[in-house]
């Protein structure tokens, strides 16, 4: 399987010239699904598909990441990997309160428990 990888500028979600050339030509590379950094992109996304007619998930599944609603309702719901982003601050400053009291050393890493989340995107 073929992975191809185009970066954005923008956090809150914007489909570069990059990620739209792929996504335009998606049949000549391959492409049948996307997986986007965060919601905000993947909501991006949809938007990008809805304007150039490219049918999700039927053309192309969407996956976001992080779990955060939007500020509108979505013309679909988004499957996405929901963090427990208290839990994930909640550890940071654990790890950083033990670290500044010299406690224990810090992790190389630190697993945390993720939810899939099932929606009409995939």
């Amino acid at each position: 399987m073929k992975t191809y990888s185009a970066k954005t500028s923008d956090w809150r979600g914007k489909v570069e010239e990059e990620e739209s050339n792929y996504l335009l030509q998606r049949s000549r590379f391959g492409i049948t699904a996307a997986v986007c950094w965060g919601d905000p992109s993947a909501h991006a996304l949809l938007k990008f598909c809805r304007l150039n007619q490219i049918r999700v998930p039927n053309d192309l599944a969407v996956v976001g990441f992080n779990g955060i609603e939007p500020p509108v309702e979505p013309a679909q719901s988004l499957t996405t990997v929901r963090a427990g982003w208290s839990t994930v601050a909640q550890q940071a400053v654990h790890l950083l309160v033990n670290r500044l009291e010299g406690h224990e050393e810090v992790p190389d890493l630190t697993v945390l428990p993720v939810e899939f989340v099932s929606g009409e995107t995939t």
